[in-house]
């Protein structure tokens, strides 16, 4: 029971230093006079969202006149954690490219969330890494073309360079493939 009340007291305080430093509106009038507090703590905590996002919420409904019901949120977040530190969410996570801060899930359940956490952000990190050089490639091929397609033939050592860009990427490409494949 102390130690509930311990994190309780510090996530409180977490959040008011937080909601003095916010200076975004995260919800509008409406939203804060029907507020479901409760609901808005598990949604946050089991989407992966930071902590300050509390305090973004306190600060918001404060410049309409509303306050923040911090036990029914916190209630809310404790719940979310659970879902979120999981095998499952720490997958779900990883494979959407969220960016995990090591603590945010509570210590027995934080080894099983990065188990499946890791391995699904540098799945990720991958797909991130190969689509930017596919998107480079088909930008490059994309403007040889263009200047093919001019009959003059001024543009040679522009397409030529081009074409070596290309070269060079379909490597790189080619490469991160390769260690996307090994590292499996």
């Amino acid at each position: 029971m102390r130690v509930e009340k311990q994190t309780a007291f510090r996530f409180a305080w977490l959040v008011a230093v937080v909601s003095l430093a916010a200076g975004c509106s995260t919800m509008d009038a409406d939203e804060c006079r029907v507020a479901n507090w409760s609901g808005l703590g598990y949604a946050d905590a089991s989407k992966g969202k930071d902590v300050s996002m509390a305090g973004d919420r306190a600060q918001a409904c404060s410049e309409h006149g509303y306050r923040m019901d911090m036990a029914a949120y916190q209630r809310g977040w404790n719940e979310g954690l659970k879902e979120f530190c999981t095998f499952p969410g720490g997958q779900a996570f990883g494979d959407r490219g969220g960016n995990y801060k090591p603590g945010y899930c509570p210590p027995g359940a934080e080894s099983q969330f990065l188990a499946s956490y890791l391995p699904a952000y540098k799945r990720y990190q991958y797909q991130q890494r190969i689509d930017g050089l596919q998107r480079d490639i088909n930008r490059k091929n994309s403007e040889i073309i263009r200047l093919q397609s001019r009959k003059d033939g001024s543009d040679e050592g522009k397409i030529s360079r081009l074409k070596g860009e290309v070269s060079a990427l379909n490597n790189q490409l080619q490469s991160e493939r390769m260690r996307q494949f090994m590292d499996r």
